[in-house]
């Protein structure tokens, strides 16, 4: 009995060694408020308004400019997904066949970063996305890629809750909010950039912004 008692506790404590060893995930979650925008605004503020499928997933890296997590350099995960483009909205000019989209989230080793202002992308998945040319404190102008316009609601993915039609919709705290029909999407974009045109929304600068966001979520 007393030889299955220490053989017990011998296996307890190495268990407990084991526990510890074992390298443990640091996860942390960005919350805040998003600023809403119409389908309208959406519109105007991107650059590019592409159709198609995810096609890959690249694998999550820090910011800095050595990839790598650093002590004197302001650093965040982000992940790039692929996008394989078979329709454009908005900017004639661009003709790539995909597109790199960056999001602030992912996966580096032990280390995950969640947020709520950026949506998930799965493999395959069909989608609408509303892109803008990245012009944050951590954009790198020497690489191809967009961000998205109005965050989580520059993507918009197919409503599997209706058939027929292809409906997209787009969502914030997992609320529908807009909503874009395959046959008429084109359509639809299209008349909101020459309504543009005719009734051009009032441009802001950064720090109207930024005293905007002040005056509505404080400082």
């Amino acid at each position: 009995m007393k030889k299955i008692a220490i053989s017990f506790l011998v296996l307890f404590m190495a268990g407990i060694g084991i526990y510890y060893a074992v390298p443990k995930n640091v996860v942390t979650v960005t919350s805040g408020e998003i600023a809403l925008k119409d389908k309208k605004a959406l519109v105007d503020e991107a650059n590019v308004i592409v159709r198609g499928t995810v096609s890959e997933i690249k694998p999550s890296f820090w910011s800095n400019p050595n990839g790598e997590k650093g002590q004197d350099v302001r650093n965040i995960i982000q992940t790039d997904i692929v996008v394989n483009v078979e329709e454009v909205y908005k900017n004639e000019l661009f003709n790539e066949k995909s597109v790199t989209v960056r999001i602030d989230k992912g996966k580096v080793g032990n280390y995950i970063s969640k947020s709520e202002g950026y949506p998930e992308f799965d493999l395959k998945e069909e989608v609408i996305l509303f892109l803008s040319k990245d012009d944050g404190d951590l954009a790198n102008p020497a690489e191809n890629y967009y961000v998205l316009t109005g965050m989580s609601q520059g993507k918009f993915i197919k409503d599997k809750e209706v058939s027929g039609d292809k409906i997209f919709v787009n969502k914030v705290d997992s609320e529908k909010r807009d909503k874009l029909s395959l046959h008429e999407a084109k359509g639809e974009i299209s008349g909101i950039m020459d309504d543009l045109k005719k009734n051009p929304r009032p441009k802001m600068t950064k720090e109207e912004i930024r005293q905007q966001n002040e005056k509505v979520f404080g400082k």
